[in-house]
């Protein structure tokens, strides 16, 4: 069987990852070639610094086409530029067709300052279906994906350099959705919180597809801003902090006076455990706070009782953050992480489930008249 190969760019609030991976004759997904490069990042929707975003561009995409003829990229959209809704319809269809219904194509394009680049069910529901019914009224659940113009102009800008032919645009959140949450759950119901390192995009997931969706520019990167400010800022060195902690249990019984020692360039780094438990267990506090408030504002009753399920490489290196989350929001988590061998991590769920998803678009991606046409989504 013939390998299928695809070219990923993946923009986080930190990183920009570029990307070739192909799916073996076993069905395998195997990286073959990998570039990463930080950037200044983003808030609320806006690059800090778009020549630097753009220079991290330039760089990880050069790499990669350096090494193999590239025409095409798939390209990921995080929450902070992803814009996303909820289309509701009862409408009598033929039992033998699922299409889309016309009254939702004509929306595709009428969001201010974003483009549409996907859509798929949520649910699909006979409402009253009889035998020997020829016609049934269907409730169809339809969510439609946008992408911010913004993000699309740079990317599209970036890459027109490198004569890329083809651009695709998919929805992050979903990749992973459909990738790495296991199916019972996408239909009864989860919140999945993608945590990145200074952005969180919550989702409430429910009849295998996203029911609501936001973005929120806080991440594991805020954690630890505390050592930081007031009248004694910490001497250790930020990334240093930031390294020590993979050495911090936030549910292990503390020793009084312990430190975490760290080498950095030949020079040790004490910290005391209290010290950056405290400051880390307040940075997830504010954390939760936020949580707290995309419940809220999600207006979903049922969703209070879901699960949640946590990604991301934000924070999910933490030992016992699922634990203390747990306790502070009293709820269950669990970390999701990809399945595949070799990439178990859930930092590396978005590059995975970007992957996966756009191979399994590949036959679809040229025929945007065909897939729009079909019911239930791409």
């Amino acid at each position: 069987m013939a390998q299928m190969r695809a070219a990923i760019l993946n923009i986080e609030s930190s990183t920009v990852t570029a990307f070739l991976g192909e799916k073996d004759g076993q069905g395998k997904l195997i990286f073959k070639a990998v570039a990463t490069a930080e950037h200044e990042g983003f808030e609320e929707g806006v690059f800090i610094d778009e020549q630097d975003t753009k220079h991290a561009i330039t760089t990880v995409v050069n790499k990669i086409v350096s090494q193999y003829k590239i025409q095409s990229f798939i390209v990921g959209v995080t929450g902070e530029f992803l814009k996303v809704n909820v289309k509701s319809l009862t409408e009598e269809v033929p039992l033998h067709k699922r299409r889309l219904p016309k009254d939702i194509v004509d929306t595709f394009d009428n969001v201010t300052g974003y483009t549409y680049i996907y859509h798929a069910p949520i649910h699909l529901e006979d409402t009253n279906s009889k035998i020997g019914q020829v016609t049934s009224p269907i409730r169809q659940d339809v969510t439609m994906y946008y992408a911010k113009n913004k993000f699309i102009n740079l990317v599209a800008t970036v890459l027109a350099d490198f004569k890329i032919k083809n651009l695709t645009f998919l929805p992050t959140s979903l990749a992973i959705l459909n990738y790495i949450v296991p199916e019972y759950l996408r239909n009864s119901g989860a919140i999945l919180l993608d945590v990145d390192y200074l952005s969180m995009t919550y989702s409430v997931v429910e009849g295998g597809g996203i029911r609501y969706q936001t973005a929120c520019s806080i991440g594991g990167g805020h954690l630890l801003l505390d050592l930081y400010t007031g009248r004694t800022p910490c001497a250790v060195p930020f990334k240093v902090a930031e390294a020590m902690l993979s050495k911090l249990n936030l549910i292990q019984p503390e020793q009084e006076g312990a430190c975490i020692e760290y080498i950095d360039k030949n020079k040790v780094y004490y910290m005391p455990v209290k010290q950056l438990r405290d400051v880390v267990m307040h940075g997830l506090d504010i954390l939760c706070e936020v949580i707290i408030k995309c419940f809220e504002v999600s207006r979903n009753t049922q969703s209070v009782n879901y699960p949640i399920l946590l990604t991301g490489c934000g924070i999910t290196d933490i030992q016992g953050v699922k634990e203390y989350l747990s306790m502070r929001l009293n709820k269950n988590i669990a970390i999701l992480t990809p399945t595949q061998l070799h990439h178990g991590k859930a930092s590396q769920s978005s590059l995975v489930s970007l992957l996966h998803m756009g191979l399994e678009n590949m036959p679809k991606m040229n025929i945007f008249s065909k897939f729009l046409s079909n019911f239930g989504g791409k």
